[in-house]
Formats: C-alpha cells, sequence, structure tokens
C-alpha cells in the first residue's frame, strides 16, 4: 500500500510460510505455485502473484508478517531513506571521505566489508593520477615516460 519491498521466497518452504504470513494459503496448493520449478517456469506470474499477496498491506506490515514466518525481506529504501536505515547505521556502510576535489563526501563501504574486513575508503583517482605507475608497470623507464609527457601522448598528472 505504501511502498516497495523485497522478498526471497525461492523454496518450496519459503513460499508456503509467504503464502501463510499473507493469509494466501491457497497458493501453496496452486500446481503453478506448488513447486519451485513451477514458479520458475512462468516468473512474471509467480511475481503477479506475490504483488497481488502483498497489495493489502503496508510495507511494515508485510516486513513483520514475513520476517516472523522467517521469509527474507526488507523494505525497498527510497535513496533518501537509506541513510538513515539502522542496519546501515549499525553495520557503518556509509562513511565520509576528503576528496581531493569535491571536499567532504559520504561513500558506501565496499562490500568486502560485510565480511569483515576492516577497508579504508579513499576517492576515486584524479584524471592522469597514476599514469607514471602504470606506465612503468608496463616496463617503460623513467626517461621514455618523461618523452612520453613531453611529446602529450600521456597526459598532465594531477
Amino acid at each position: 500500500q505504501d511502498g516497495a519491498v523485497a522478498v526471497a521466497a525461492g523454496t518450496d518452504a519459503q513460499w508456503a510460510a509467504f503464502s501463510a504470513a499473507l493469509g494466501r494459503e491457497e497458493l501453496t496448493e496452486d500446481p503453478r505455485f506448488k513447486a519451485a520449478a513451477a514458479r520458475a517456469s512462468d516468473v512474471a506470474l509467480w511475481y503477479d502473484t506475490m504483488d497481488s499477496a502483498v497489495a493489502p498491506f503496508t510495507v511494515a506490515e508485510v516486513v513483520e508478517r514475513l520476517r516472523a514466518a522467517d521469509v527474507p525481506v526488507a523494505p525497498v529504501l527510497d535513496p533518501t531513506e537509506v541513510a538513515d536505515d539502522p542496519q546501515v547505521k549499525a553495520r557503518e556502510m556509509l562513511q565520509e571521505i576528503e576528496h581531493p576535489v569535491a571536499g567532504r563526501m559520504r561513500m558506501p563501504r565496499s562490500s568486502a566489508a560485510w565480511f569483515g574486513a576492516d577497508l579504508t575508503l579513499s576517492p576515486a583517482p584524479q584524471h592522469g593520477e597514476h599514469t607514471d605507475e602504470i606506465l612503468a608497470e608496463l616496463g617503460y623507464d623513467s626517461a621514455t615516460i618523461a618523452a612520453l609527457r613531453r611529446a602529450g601522448t600521456v597526459g598532465i598528472q594531477t
């Protein structure tokens, strides 16, 4: 009624729990949806059926019902809501960095941080910032790199 949710009800057990939690038990007996293979044979119909099952409820109601039924679900957030989401805050998924041109900016942490890695964010490189290092890795010596710069073959490092 008031937004969107992301639901993962792909297994037969999840589908049965989804259907029961939303008061649509008849969906577990419908031959078009009874087994995962049947649901996968017409994904558009399956998604339309899921849409109609959640339509009578608010996002909060769907999330509450499906979480209680152990069905993976999450509200789909508007970009302006993401920073205030309790899970985003708890996982510290947004961090502020100092960009040399844009100044202070907020960026999402790498998804690798979800697995316990402690990653430090850095801004994207400036145009030409790593030209010398890349050319050196390709086997060019410093004299050749300097000559390429003088000839305008490679850009100016910022």
